[in-house]
């Protein structure tokens, strides 16, 4: 985006008025680039030599980030608002990748869609390390997920700050814990965990996450008593107030399963 951005905002009158609308033609959504150029103008308002020159520029820019793989299939998004403290609410967007990891990508689309993160402690935060969370502040629900286990998805990117991967006790075995790396983890790559989202905005957020308990809330105590157990013994904790999505990645999980469904076939 901040290419898009640079780019909008150059001094070339043609490419500042047209690259917008050219844009819109591309299918490329101009939501997030207001403040980076003015919605576009009528296109009768350019002469054609005017067209043909942003045309290009544009175009050329468009094959740069495809090549660069900016187009990803299915990306959708997760805006969070985090109590931090008392009466300290901040927010972070969670930008969710179904070609890095389409598994976990899915999984992650369910838990917000069934409401399931509005209430949950960041349990484990070991500054300079990960902020861990995902088990559910009621121990019925938190039951109900438990074994709804999902197959590994294979790394294909590496766990570096601020990407986000699940929480695992083995092969095949993630459910609804997850972490945001605080910083670069590349040796968890080996490990098996599988980045499938990053966080975009609100980084200083993700930062101020309260850390000072550090390991000690006990996960078997939580899968227990919930949000009792660590409102009575851990009343700082930082939590997830709401988790809201932005798009879909659906379209993209139903090719992913009718390829393999289709390589099955032809064995």
């Amino acid at each position: 985006m901040a290419t898009l951005r640079s780019f909008l905002a150059a001094p070339s009158c043609e490419t500042r008025q047209l690259g917008p609308w050219l844009l819109v033609e591309a299918g490329l959504p101009l939501a997030d680039l207001a403040d980076a150029a003015p919605l576009p103008p009528p296109i009768e308002r350019f002469d054609a030599p005017l067209r043909a020159l942003a045309a290009m520029r544009v175009l050329a820019l468009l094959v740069a980030l495809a090549e660069a793989k900016w187009f990803e299939e299915g990306v959708w998004y997760v805006d969070f608002r985090i109590n931090l403290a008392a009466g300290r609410e901040r927010r972070f967007t969670m930008e969710v990748h179904p070609e890095w990891a389409p598994i976990g990508a899915e999984r992650m689309e369910e838990l917000v869609d069934a409401d399931f993160f509005a209430g949950c402690r960041f349990f484990r935060v070991v500054p300079g390390f990960v902020a861990q969370f995902g088990i559910h502040g009621k121990p019925a629900v938190s039951a109900e997920w438990r074994d709804k286990t999902i197959p590994d998805d294979n790394v294909t990117q590496s766990n570096i700050a601020y990407y986000v991967s699940y929480a695992t006790s083995g092969a095949d075995s993630r459910t609804t814990q997850m972490f945001i790396n605080l910083v670069d983890n590349e040796q968890l790559d080996a490990m098996g965990f599988a980045p499938f989202a990053r966080i975009t905005t609100g980084l200083d957020t993700v930062d101020d996450i309260y850390s000072e308990h550090g390991e000690k809330p006990h996960q078997g105590y939580i899968q227990q008593d919930g949000n009792t157990y660590l409102k009575k013994n851990f009343p700082k904790l930082s939590y997830v107030v709401s988790a809201t999505k932005r798009g879909t990645g659906a379209e993209y999980y139903a090719k992913v399963k009718a390829e393999k469904a289709g390589a099955k076939a032809d064995l």
